[in-house]
């Protein structure tokens, strides 16, 4: 078996935690649907590994003095190394001042690194994106069908990788084209991606390496209401270096990265309904969406979370993405100048006619029908002396506020609402909802 850690697996090998001082045992990795495990055990309490789960009140005197698991752990067996990352202890199970066993969950797991080098704060960081390398409209490889003669046909296919696309940006955040091959006995399946890549000069966290990666995948999910995911793929650190042994350097390495839960792909569609176009918003168009993003958070956050409810009431979407609404009415206020009082005293109507102002002319509905639905339906789900609204009226009120939304994205960066309206007035949420009979 390779260096793998398969979802449904588990792994047999030796703990280091870095600690000269501590005595080995052998542990079991797993990784599950819940993230990545680390099953650590101990015979009994005076030993090290228990002062990460136990408190000091339920050990025997002598015992080592409650402590955490070290950030980062090393986990080692014949198939190699595993570096876990993100440490923390969660519950254990044993008996009384004897044998015990005790769970450590790790954020991502790093392929074939044995040093002890802080991959907590990396260098570059590379995800790849659902949906991201048809919507720059690039391609990796080209394919010709020829029939030579009767009876006979031929499929050439090349596989070449396109020219990267790079967007300045701190850190820099580079498109990286590319391809890759999968064989099986009877069949060979060429990928078609993109790689998302941030590299920085100076050690940063993971999530500030993320941040342009995660601001993607909404862009995407605003831009045709998909639910997108960002999978980490791999990770770099300057210090770690290939050094051959003839002494030539071939600098830092990236290693494979594996999430604890990376997420669930959408499945592959035909024809994509973007809303936003890249080849009409350009690598300025994207600059501005990162701006955007991190300015209005508190007005798109909510919005954006109710992709990702699945199986939940009309009730639950419209409570989530009624305060989104009210924050980006409350935003365009304060953008134009008034102060965090006056903007602060609007009623949800004002705001919502103040987004209207930008998006009216785009939208495929009437707006002002939506403002008062919507400032009905919201109001009396907030209020429980109102009474509720009826379960079609919220779903309604939160499609049309969901295409509000993705609608002023749209127009923030450079859609025009000429060519906007047609593809709102296409999209599926453009639909009503209609009760069942």
């Amino acid at each position: 078996m390779a260096n793998e850690l398969i979802l449904g697996t588990r792994r047999q090998g030796n703990l280091v935690d870095f600690d000269a001082s501590t005595p080995e045992v052998n542990v079991i990795l797993e990784r599950t649907d819940e993230g990545i495990r680390l099953e650590v055990p101990w015979a009994n309490d005076q030993s090290p590994y228990a002062s990460w789960f136990i408190d000091d009140d339920f050990r025997t005197p002598g015992a080592p003095a409650k402590s955490k698991p070290p950030r980062q752990l090393l986990f080692q067996d014949s198939h190699g190394p595993v570096l876990l990352v993100g440490c923390t202890a969660a519950g254990y199970h044993m008996t009384m001042f004897g044998p015990g066993t005790g769970s450590v969950w790790a954020t991502h797991a790093i392929l074939d690194v044995t040093d002890n080098l802080d991959f907590q704060t990396p260098n570059g960081l590379r995800s790849e994106i659902s949906g991201l390398r048809s919507w720059l409209g690039v391609t990796s490889f080209t394919g010709s069908h020829d029939y030579p003669k009767v009876g006979q046909n031929s499929l050439t296919l090349v596989a070449k990788s396109s020219d990267e696309i790079v967007v300045d940006v701190d850190p820099p955040l580079k498109f990286i084209p590319t391809w890759r091959l999968d064989r099986s006995e009877n069949s060979r399946t060429i990928h078609n991606l993109v790689i998302c890549e941030s590299r920085s000069n100076g050690a940063r966290d993971w999530r500030s390496l993320e941040e342009a990666h995660l601001a993607l995948r909404d862009l995407l999910v605003i831009s045709q209401w998909r639910a997108e995911i960002s999978t980490p793929t791999a990770v770099l650190r300057d210090d770690d270096e290939l050094v051959m042994g003839d002494g030539t350097n071939h600098g830092a390495r990236w290693r494979t990265v594996i999430s604890a839960r990376p997420g669930t792909e959408p499945p592959e569609v035909p024809y994509r309904r973007h809303l936003i176009k890249f080849e009409e918003i350009g690598i300025d168009g994207l600059r501005k969406w990162f701006l955007t993003r991190e300015a209005f958070a508190r007005a798109l956050d909510p919005v954006i979370s109710t992709r990702y409810l699945n199986k939940v009431s009309a009730m639950t979407v419209l409570a989530q993405s009624g305060p989104g609404l009210e924050a980006l009415g409350y935003l365009l206020l304060r953008r134009e100048g008034l102060s965090e009082k006056t903007a602060g005293s609007k009623t949800l109507r004002y705001r919502l006619d103040r987004i209207l102002t930008d998006v009216e002319p785009a939208l495929p509905f009437d707006g002002a029908t939506w403002a008062a639905t919507t400032v009905t339906a919201y109001n009396a789900l907030k209020h429980a002396n109102r009474i509720a609204p009826e379960p079609i009226d919220m779903i309604n009120s939160w499609r049309q506020s969901v295409l509000v939304v993705r609608a002023w994205v749209a127009l923030e960066l450079g859609t025009a609402a000429v060519a906007l309206r047609p593809r709102l007035s296409e999209d599926p949420q453009a639909e009503a909802w209609l009760p069942a009979d």
